[in-house]
């Protein structure tokens, strides 16, 4: 009734893409109730199916199995005339790893910045991927220890001679890790340096050196390439202990963000 308002509303036919259920459970229609549902809507004057779709569980075998359920109840409804429009179901790890789950288009996501969805893809790398973001700041301040000074809450770092520290207003409340401390370099200048310390809400802080090679300004990239050197998202990923669905997608919505196109 409702997506039938819509077409009174606008005076046009609504596209429709249908969600079967096939065993994620979420939302959407199971696959085996389909059919009732989608002669309802087919003989509403209003509503036009543009695709059907579904959502894989990414177990390899049970996914194969879902794609034929799909498959199933579109052919179900083309017996009785109905042309449902374009099948899909892949995302990032069904086109990785379920050529079966093709159908008329895939739905990407976090592939389309560079990243592999699983470990298996981002050992094997049977696709090539380039990062299409990159994550930078600026060094906001630096400054030279005394051999004893300390750094952050808790003096999580004692220095042992005098060295060169860049601060950079980047902390968790940005969503960047705080196990990147230790763990984790950045680049600046095309040479990296480790993360020191601990991470606060808005900074960490960076050592540089003897000498101060970096200056305030400095561009600094998190994840990225710069002068021939790339830190991927994989890798800080993997060497801060969290899984890069959780790294991407917990930076905080209110990060600058600039387009280029």
């Amino acid at each position: 009734r409702f997506m039938q308002s819509l077409s009174v509303k606008y005076q046009k036919k609504i596209k429709t893409h249908l969600y079967v259920d096939t065993g994620m459970g979420r939302v959407g229609v199971p696959y085996y109730q389909a059919m009732p549902v989608i002669e309802a809507l087919a003989g509403q004057n209003g509503i036009v199916f543009d695709g059907v779709l579904t959502e894989l569980m990414e177990i390899d075998e049970y996914d194969i199995e879902q794609v034929q359920h799909l498959n199933e109840v579109y052919e179900q409804a083309r017996s009785k005339g109905i042309n449902l429009g374009m099948r899909h179901a892949a995302s990032s790890g069904g086109i990785f790893h379920v050529p079966e789950a093709y159908l008329d288009m895939v739905r990407p996501g976090i592939s389309l910045y560079g990243c592999y969805p699983t470990d298996r893809s981002t050992k094997t790398r049977d696709i090539p991927l380039k990062s299409t973001f990159d994550f930078k700041t600026r060094v906001m301040y630096v400054k030279q220890l005394r051999a004893g000074d300390s750094l952050q809450y808790g003096r999580h770092y004692v220095a042992e001679k005098p060295i060169w520290i860049a601060t950079l207003p980047v902390g968790h409340s940005d969503g960047w890790p705080r196990t990147t401390v230790g763990n984790c370099e950045v680049l600046i200048k095309g040479r990296r340096y480790p993360l020191v310390a601990s991470l606060s809400a808005n900074h960490c802080l960076v050592e540089i050196g003897d000498e101060p090679t970096v200056s305030m300004g400095d561009e600094v990239l998190l994840i990225g390439e710069s002068g021939g050197e790339t830190i991927e998202a994989h890798t800080v990923a993997e060497q801060s202990g969290v899984g890069v669905y959780t790294l991407t997608m917990h930076l905080n919505p209110w990060l600058p963000r600039r387009y280029v196109g």
